[in-house]
Parts: C-alpha cells; sequence; structure tokens
C-alpha cells in the first residue's frame, strides 16, 4: 500500500508566509483507496494527533503547538482507508509569516515626489535601499505590501514571479502580503529596489475609469530578514533611509497600459553601488514616511492563502499569498 500525497497547506504546495495560527491541512489519499476511515498528523515539533476516526483530508485545522511568526513545521500524515493502514507520506511543510503587527519593524513610505499626471498616464515610481550583511545569509525572507502594485529587485534580479503584487483587495479593511524566498546571500554590500504603481489603488479601475478611488498617494511596506548561520537575523525594512526617483517607466495603469522611456532608467537603479554620473544631477530624492498613520498588517483569524497570476509560462517561484487584517497605531 502506497501512502498519502499531494500535501497542501491552504491550497499551496509551497506553503511560505503564512498568516494564520490554524493553518489547514489537506492531503490526497493512497493509490487504490476509496474512502479514507482514519487520519493521524504528526509535526517535527512534537505534534500527534493520535489516530482520529473521520473522512475528512480536506483542510483539517492545525491544533498543534502554538506557532510563532518565522516558524516552518514539517508535516506528514497517515491514513486508514479500505485498503488498511498506510505509511507516513512524505514531509511537507509550511511556514508562518509575521503573524502580529508588532512584528513589523519598517515603515509605511511614499515617494519623496508623488508621480502625477492625467488619469491612465502617472508614472510609476522607484524606491531603493541598500544595506551591508556580515556573514553569509542562509535563509532570507521578504515580507512586502504596498498601497499600490509593486515589483521588488535584489541586487538587479526580479524577486519572485507574481504580477500585479500585492493585488486587488478592500484596502481600508485588508491587506494582502507576500513572503519571497530571497536567500541565500554572501556578505557584502545588497540592494533592495521596488517598482511602485498605482494599480488598483489610485489608478482607473471599472467601466467609468473612476480614480484615486482608495487614495491619491501610493506607498510600499517592506521587511527583509535575513538570518546567517549561527541564528542571528539582519532585519532591513523601509524607512527614512529610502531613496525614490520617477524612472523609465513613463506610464503605468491596468486599462490604459505601460510605456517605457529607457533613456530615463538610472544606470544600475535595482543594483548596489548605484552612481549617478559626473555632472548629472541624482534623480533620487528622500522618501517621506507615514508612521503607522497608515494601517499596518495584522494576523486574523480569517487569513487566506491565494495562488499568485504569473506570465505565461514562468515556473513557480517561492512567493505565497496571504491575507492580513489592516490596524492602525497602538492596535494589535
Amino acid at each position: 500500500m502506497t501512502a498519502p500525497h499531494t500535501l497542501r497547506t491552504g491550497h499551496l504546495g509551497t506553503a511560505l508566509g503564512v498568516q494564520t495560527t490554524a493553518p489547514r491541512l489537506s492531503w490526497q489519499l493512497p493509490a487504490g483507496a476509496t474512502g479514507q476511515q482514519a487520519y493521524r498528523l504528526t509535526t517535527d515539533g512534537g505534534w500527534d494527533t493520535g489516530w482520529v476516526d473521520s473522512d475528512r483530508q480536506l483542510l483539517v485545522p492545525y491544533a498543534g503547538p502554538p506557532l510563532v511568526s518565522g516558524q516552518r513545521v514539517t508535516w506528514q500524515v497517515q491514513v486508514r482507508t479500505d485498503l488498511g493502514e498506510s505509511p507516513p507520506s512524505a514531509p511537507a511543510w509550511f511556514e508562518t509569516g509575521l503573524l502580529w503587527a508588532e512584528d513589523w519593524s519598517a515603515v509605511w513610505v511614499e515617494p519623496g515626489t508623488m508621480p502625477t499626471g492625467p488619469a491612465g498616464d502617472r508614472p510609476a515610481a522607484l524606491l531603493r535601499v541598500e544595506f551591508d550583511v556580515d556573514a553569509p545569509v542562509v535563509v532570507g525572507r521578504l515580507h512586502a505590501t504596498a498601497q499600490g502594485l509593486y515589483e521588488a529587485f535584489l541586487d538587479g534580479g526580479r524577486v519572485g514571479d507574481a504580477e500585479l503584487t500585492p493585488g486587488y483587495t478592500q484596502y481600508d479593511a485588508r491587506l494582502q502580503v507576500q513572503t519571497h524566498d530571497v536567500g541565500p546571500l554572501a556578505p557584502g554590500r545588497h540592494a533592495l529596489a521596488v517598482v511602485l504603481a498605482d494599480g488598483w489603488f489610485r489608478g482607473q479601475v471599472g467601466i467609468t475609469r473612476a480614480t484615486d478611488q482608495w487614495g491619491d498617494r501610493t506607498a510600499l511596506l517592506a521587511q527583509l530578514h535575513l538570518t546567517a548561520a549561527d541564528g542571528s537575523t539582519v532585519v532591513v525594512g523601509t524607512g527614512a533611509d529610502w531613496r525614490s526617483s520617477v524612472g523609465h517607466v513613463v506610464a503605468a495603469d491596468l486599462i490604459a497600459g505601460e510605456r517605457w522611456d529607457l533613456t530615463r532608467r538610472p544606470a544600475g537603479w535595482d543594483a548596489p553601488a548605484s552612481t549617478t554620473p559626473a555632472g548629472t544631477p541624482s534623480p533620487w530624492s528622500t522618501t517621506a514616511t507615514r508612521g503607522w498613520s497608515t494601517p499596518r498588517p495584522r494576523r486574523s483569524a480569517g487569513s487566506r492563502s491565494w495562488c499568485p497570476a504569473r506570465s505565461p509560462g514562468s515556473p513557480p517561484a517561492p512567493t505565497s499569498w496571504t491575507w492580513a487584517r489592516t490596524s492602525t497605531a497602538g492596535s494589535g
């Protein structure tokens, strides 16, 4: 008899950045089995359900030891079916994101000069920060969301393959937060850069092409966690040290489309040690921070995981989408 297979957490095969303390686990029965009579779940943290008489195999809530932010849990399942008792499944895993509002040390930032223009013809902003890493990074996680749409880059390479992140949402009640796997990293100088555009937040929406539905100023919230082999962690978040510019994306709108002018692309804008040619004014200005007057993510008991939209033909990248309710300063 074969083992259960196709283990999933919240419908995801790669469950990275889960934002609930009770992720829901699913599996498929061994080949040839027609019905489940009981199951047994175990984790590397010591949780063992024992044999549970149930035919349930979809969205079984995790009920093990309390989870903390950034925790990876490896789990397995055994089943009893009409074929008998199965061996344990191959291990699967899920990893939590930032579960609590206090886990966010980053603050919202917006472009120092907000891109302006006619509706549907506003440029995207470029934002960036450089940082140093002293020891080899074995695990790297980027948690990001925006009021607008963002694409992130690390040392010149695209982070993830999801499009239109963070996705549409009810911005005054929920934010979608993505968690990206960005490790490992070598010691040295690094750069985290982001393209920030209007999206559904302030771009054209619907048959009337209404604009500024949720606000008239885009913003980014991002927090990078870098863990070395000895367990030490460096956190790089959006804040006053970020810089912004208007660059090569001269128009970006969900209805009117996107236009580039590569003559306006700042050289090395998404790479470390970005420099401006001698005699050329720097295109970079300071960002404006919002503190926590803008809502911040907090865990929701109703958090849901989603599969991201990807470009046709692109292989899945280790990225997870999760919902998080929002709160204002002082709420948890």
